[in-house]
């Protein structure tokens, strides 16, 4: 069965919503060392999403999990993703971005960098059981713009 990626986190998606779906796969996220992450390259590619399907009767945010550091050296720079993300931001239609570092090596300084440019914020989960909890305090502080 094919599922939207996005939506609504109050949207049924079969026998739960969207909500109750991403907090069961998040609880069960294993940090991989060395991971390869991609990290500046996947923020500008979920931003400029988010900036193509705005939808300005919903709180417009990403939820981006990482392993806490950018390991892709043919890839963007944090200077260069700070500028995408600077010159793109339209405060008339706010795109919130709240990042969380999973494991002992989050770099939680760069992830507050970009996150704080959308007026979001970045959070460390050091253990499973600290995933679930994170996500439901950046949840319970989104506004409706």
């Amino acid at each position: 069965m094919s599922q939207k990626r996005t939506g609504p986190l109050g949207q049924r998606l079969g026998s739960a919503t969207r909500r109750q779906r991403m907090l069961s796969a998040f609880a069960q996220i294993k940090v991989k060392k060395r991971g390869d992450t991609g990290l500046y390259e996947t923020v500008m590619a979920a931003f400029d999403y988010m900036e193509r399907t705005y939808k300005p009767e919903y709180v417009n945010s990403i939820l981006l999990w990482t392993d806490g550091r950018n390991e892709d050296p043919g890839g963007p720079s944090l200077a260069e993703t700070l500028d995408h993300i600077r010159r793109e931001y339209d405060p008339e239609r706010p795109i919130l971005i709240n990042m969380f570092g999973n494991g002992e090596d989050v770099d939680v300084n760069e992830l507050r960098q970009i996150a704080r440019l959308t007026r979001g914020d970045a959070y460390v989960a050091e253990t499973p059981g600290q995933v679930q909890a994170l996500v439901l305090r950046a949840l319970s502080q989104r506004v409706s713009p």
